[in-house]
């Protein structure tokens, strides 16, 4: 099967993100207060070369990530080596997480499940959910609105999943699935606590330039 990410991206170099996401140490550092119970375990689901992992290495939490792409992981690996931090990048499919049940505090998506068909999303939902300890927590963002107005250059398929970009913010993406409140309770059934966050983007006359969901859901 074509790895799409591998082959159209980052082998490409395209989408190395070097700098992490501001909202995702914010969040954390947030969760890790809130939740004291919790240990340090941390996966990140399609860590990329490692742009939000390394930083929160340096939080002195215990690190995995997985990611589809062989060329993504051998960077991620190089980049923490340099930094001297032991972080466990491996290549894995979070479809199918190579870890135990109850193994995690926490799990990371930043804008990586949206980015999938909705087979996929459903069963890595599931994963992510076993994977996870009583109490830990899934947290994500950047997962994208069903009022994003670049879903009208894509194929809609069934159920708010789109394909085949010809123009816009996911040209270079293969799937696109959005969301709205209802559709995202749904798909995070299985977790006892779920808070939602719509982050939607306007110009001056009030026009949706980007609508995105963040969200915290504890097992």
């Amino acid at each position: 099967m074509n790895n799409f990410w591998e082959t159209e991206v980052y082998k490409k170099r395209k989408q190395w993100n070097l700098y992490p996401y501001p909202e995702v140490l914010h969040t954390l550092k947030k969760l890790r207060l809130e939740h004291k119970n919790l240990s340090d375990r941390i996966l990140e689901i399609g860590s990329g070369v490692g742009n939000n992992l390394i930083p929160i290495a340096k939080l002195a939490m215990d690190c995995y990530g997985i990611d589809i792409s062989k060329t993504a992981v051998e960077e991620a690996q190089i980049r923490a080596h340099h930094e001297g931090l032991n972080i466990n990048f491996s290549l894995g499919d979070v479809q199918d997480l190579n870890f135990g049940d109850n193994f995690f505090d926490f799990v990371l998506d930043r804008s990586v499940l949206t980015c999938t068909a909705e087979e996929i999303l459903k069963k890595s939902v599931l994963e992510i959910h076993r994977v996870l300890k009583p109490g830990g927590v899934f947290f994500a963002f950047d997962w994208f609105g069903i009022n994003h107005p670049d879903l009208k250059f894509g194929k809609k398929s069934s159920n708010h999943s789109f394909a085949n970009f010809t123009a816009g913010k996911f040209v270079n993406i293969s799937c696109i699935r959005a969301f709205n409140h209802n559709s995202l309770f749904a798909l995070l059934s299985n977790f006892k606590q779920i808070e939602i966050f719509k982050v939607v983007t306007t110009d001056n006359y009030n026009a949706i330039i980007e609508e995105k969901f963040n969200f915290i859901a504890l097992k």
